[in-house]
């Protein structure tokens, strides 16, 4: 079976902020297809820097070098990115400052393990 996955994941920065925030771990038996990730928070510049990434087994893997396609203020990433079991979708704001709300935005499909392997 394959689910649309639209996710807000919303964060304010604490006093010391950590820079990272991450959506939910992807259950077992399931696949998240991840199609695009935006970010914005309040007086969000394009000089800013940050990157998408994925938690793969307590590392993570980046996507792309910087964050993409800046305009108005929000950052959007697209492609395809399959992420599995366990592992989780994350985004890296170094440039974010405390009691920054960071808006993370993720869409994709989620899909059954078993289902998608059916799939090209």
């Amino acid at each position: 079976m394959r689910q649309v996955y639209l996710r807000e994941i919303i964060r304010t920065e604490p006093a010391t902020p950590t820079y990272y925030t991450y959506d939910a771990k992807v259950d077992p038996g399931k696949i998240l297809v991840v199609r695009g990730m935006t970010v914005w928070w309040d007086g969000f510049k394009t000089t800013e820097s940050g990157q998408f990434f994925v938690e793969d087994g307590g590392r993570n893997i980046f996507i792309g070098e910087d964050l993409p396609d800046r305009a108005n203020g929000h950052a959007f990433w697209a492609g395809k990115v399959a992420i599995g079991e366990g592992d989780r979708p994350g985004l890296y704001t170094p440039d974010s400052a405390a009691a920054d709300v960071i808006y993370f935005y993720l869409y994709g499909e989620l899909w059954d393990l078993n289902d998608w392997k059916k799939t090209d």
